[in-house]
């Protein structure tokens, strides 16, 4: 399956403009527009496109000046910016947008740009990008004889043929912020970042066909004795600059993850109490310790500015008077559980190995089951950062994320040697307890319907 291109939201309006006034040929019209899927440092990227709120944004829209139900049809789909004025106040019509399909292939019959606005906050509404087709193959989902859409399960959250995820966000790869070549910096291909997108690639195993692979290294971590005083060159610069009080230590990480909503925005992973975990297929092909699945939260994630996350800041992260040694630092310090290589390695992270949290042989894929009742804090947290999380118990109705964490060699060796990762994912669904509880989602069946973080994860 061909993959889609995703555009960022100035782009995305720049180029309907170019639509509506068939003006391909003008400067930057003709442009090649990259995907976007910023990273947002060590811990993921910022979903593209936005809703900003209420039904169907860019219905019967108008762009500057008067005018009424100005048509611009059949630009590379179906009925394209029907019934929209450009230049001009649009006195009523027919939806704007609506089936339809930019300078690509609307392959699943899907409505286009159905209930979205471009540019602006998340501000509740109608989902945003819902079976669009921009530049490339549409999402799956189906369109009745009447142009009404009916939306893709929102449960079966990616099947690897795209970057985008059924409930409007986006996935990306990320990397800690240490300088290219420095000991401490991870590595991590492809790369996401404002206009790259993360694009599948096809698995050797035709059962699988398109999957998201990353390939990389991670070296070990930060020596404490720096940590704990603060040394200079530890501490995170990109974080400083929008956040100039903060002293957070830029530990090596790299890994993949996705965005619930665009921007980020909190998600109620439970689907109003019907979704208890998360499964997904995985295959890695070099030894790896253990991949960790984080679940970050507003109280777990710090908000990056640069990239207009809809969330707030509820975190806490260290200063120069909440240092490492006696402060806490709730920022990153997400909800997780430990997916081991062998009996000994989750042993090493006090977690007793199952046939649940073990990594099948290399080159094997297999199902894996993430229970919300199963994530618990990092081990690495300290007394104070413990006791602040506590605060805030683990909740997924306020979920921005999921992320599979790269394994981070511990400290000492001035990363001389660092720990290989490939890991592939696909058919990452939501689950309801009656799914859970199906052997094929290979989940812990004690653990299905217990409270939210009371598991023993690492």
């Amino acid at each position: 399956m061909k993959t889609s291109t995703t555009y960022s939201e100035p782009m995305l309006s720049f180029l309907l403009f170019c639509s509506a006034l068939g003006a391909w040929g003008l400067s930057g019209c003709s442009a090649r527009i990259d995907g976007y899927v910023p990273m947002g440092g060590d811990t993921g990227g910022t979903a593209a496109v936005s809703n900003t709120g209420g039904a169907s944004s860019l219905q019967n829209t108008s762009i500057g000046g008067n005018g009424s139900n100005t048509s611009v049809s059949n630009t590379g789909g179906a009925s394209s910016l029907q019934n929209t004025s450009i230049g001009g106040n649009d006195s009523g019509g027919a939806p704007s947008l609506r089936n339809t399909s930019i300078g690509g292939n609307d392959s699943g019959g899907t409505s286009s740009l159905q209930n979205t606005s471009i540019g602006g906050n998340d501000s509740g509404g109608a989902s945003s990008l819902q079976n669009t087709s921009i530049g490339g193959d549409g999402f799956n989902g189906t369109t009745s004889p009447t142009g009404s859409t009916v939306a893709p399960d929102p449960s079966s959250l990616s099947t690897g043929d795209s970057n985008q995820v059924s409930t409007g966000g986006y996935w990306y790869t990320y990397a800690d912020h240490n300088p290219d070549g420095s000991q401490y910096h991870a590595t991590i291909s492809p790369t996401t970042n404002m206009f790259t997108a993360l694009v599948p690639s096809k698995d050797i195993d035709p059962n699988h066909g398109n999957v998201l692979k990353i390939v990389g290294q991670v070296p070990s971590g930060l020596h404490w004795v720096s940590v704990s005083t603060q040394d200079p060159q530890t501490i995170d610069t990109y974080w400083q600059s929008s956040y100039p009080d903060s002293m957070i230590p830029d530990y090596p990480a790299a890994g993949i993850g996705f965005g619930f909503l665009s921007r980020n925005a909190p998600f109620d992973a439970t689907g109003g109490g019907q979704w208890v975990g998360i499964a997904f297929d995985m295959k890695t092909t070099v030894d790896t310790p253990v991949v960790w699945v984080s679940m970050p939260t507003v109280y777990t994630d710090l908000p990056d500015p640069k990239m207009q996350d809809a969330f707030p800041k509820q975190c806490l992260y260290f200063t120069l008077n909440n240092t490492p040694v006696t402060g806490a630092q709730t920022c990153f310090a997400h909800y997780r559980m430990g997916i081991f290589a062998n009996s000994s390695q989750a042993t090493a992270f006090n977690t007793l190995a199952t046939a649940f949290n073990t990594l099948a042989p290399v080159g094997e894929w297999k199902r894996y089951c993430v229970l919300y009742s199963t994530v618990a804090i990092p081990d690495y947290a300290n007394g104070p950062t413990i006791e602040a999380l506590k605060a805030h118990p683990f909740d997924p109705t306020q979920l921005l994320k999921v992320q599979w964490d790269m394994y981070q060699p511990p400290d000492g060796n001035d990363g001389s040697d660092p720990v290989p990762f490939e890991v592939s994912l696909d058919n990452v669904n939501l689950l309801t307890a009656a799914q859970a509880a199906d052997t094929a989602n290979n989940c812990d069946l004690e653990w299905i319907g217990a409270p939210p973080d009371t598991g023993d994860a690492g």
